[in-house]
Parts: C-alpha cells; sequence; structure tokens
C-alpha cells in the first residue's frame, strides 16, 4: 500500500498532477481504516501504532498549524475588507466586476445592485450614482482616463482585500466634485 501512494506521488510530481487535495479527502478514511487493521495484525502491533503516533504527530501538527495560521490569516483579511466597505457601499451603488466574483460580491454585499463590466469600454455612467469597481488586478492607466472623460474620478479605496479567498483592490468611482457643483 504504501510502495503504491509513493509511486503515485512521483508521479503526480514527475508529469502530472495525479494527487489533488479534493481527491484525497474522501480516500485518506479508508487509507487509514486499511493502515489501521494492517498495523493491528503484526507482531508487535503496539510498538508500531506507537511509532505511526508519533509520526503523524509530527508530520502532521507543523503542516495543521501552518494551515491553520494561512486560513486565519486569509479571515482577518476578509474581516478587516468588510469592515471598511459594508458602511461604505449603500443599497444604491452599483459594484462592478469583471471576473467571477460575481456570486461573491452578491453574498458580502446583497443590498447593492451588482453588474459585470469590460474596462476596455466603460458603459455610460450615470450621474449621482457612486460606483464601486472592485477588481484582482490593477487598474490600468487608460481606463483613469475614461471616467476622467465622463467626468467622473476614480480613486483606489481599499488595496489588499480579500473578498472570500480572492484578493482584491476595491476602487470608488463619483461624479468629480467641480462638475457635480455646476
Amino acid at each position: 500500500m504504501l510502495g503504491t501512494i509513493c509511486f503515485a506521488i512521483g508521479i503526480s510530481v514527475l508529469i502530472t498532477p495525479f494527487y489533488v487535495l479534493r481527491y484525497i479527502y474522501p480516500v485518506s478514511a479508508v487509507a487509514w481504516v486499511v493502515l489501521g487493521v494492517t498495523v493491528s495484525r503484526l507482531k508487535g502491533s503496539k510498538a508500531y501504532a506507537a511509532f505511526l503516533v508519533i509520526y503523524m504527530l509530527m508530520v502532521f501538527l507543523p503542516s495543521y498549524q501552518t494551515k491553520f495560521l494561512k486560513e486565519k490569516q486569509a479571515n482577518d483579511n476578509l474581516e478587516k475588507t468588510l469592515a471598511g466597505t459594508v458602511d461604505e457601499i449603500g443599497s444604491e451603488d452599483v459594484i462592478w466586476v469583471t471576473s467571477n466574483t460575481l456570486p461573491v460580491i452578491g453574498y458580502y454585499y446583497p443590498e447593492a445592485r451588482r453588474q459585470r463590466v469590460k474596462l476596455s469600454v466603460l458603459p455610460e455612467l450615470e450621474k449621482g450614482t457612486c460606483y464601486w469597481l472592485i477588481l484582482e488586478e490593477e487598474l490600468a492607466p487608460e481606463v483613469y482616463r475614461q471616467f476622467d472623460e465622463q467626468g467622473f474620478s476614480c480613486r483606489t479605496f481599499m488595496e489588499q482585500g480579500h473578498l472570500g479567498t480572492v484578493p482584491v483592490t476595491i476602487y470608488r468611482i463619483e461624479e468629480q466634485e467641480e462638475q457635480a457643483v455646476q
């Protein structure tokens, strides 16, 4: 059994991803049962069991701690992003996204209108409406010019935010002050 696993891991590393985490979870329960039954039938099974327990603690605890800290950091980043934006983004505002994060945006900001937009050609912006652009990448300089041509200003509201597990930059797009006064 161990030889088969090591061979498959070798193939996964050298040729193509064979072991993917989502496939390992269902198989791991069966593997542990098989390993437990196998160890229980060996001579000196208590020594083997003690060795396996010590080995698992040495290998899995640091890995678990690393994974836990990574997930905790991602959750802290999400909470900071939401704390900084939930009160700012109103129900009359429009949230624009360019990627497949639209369902996630709907979960975190259910009151706001959401639209997918292509930044190469911006739609006509409505006067008096506040727009929020949530991107996974930096905004290109030509997009700033498109906003300026329509009389809107675009400023970075939050860098290095997170929505779900996606790192995002959030921009606020509003009518420019001098035109809003006229």
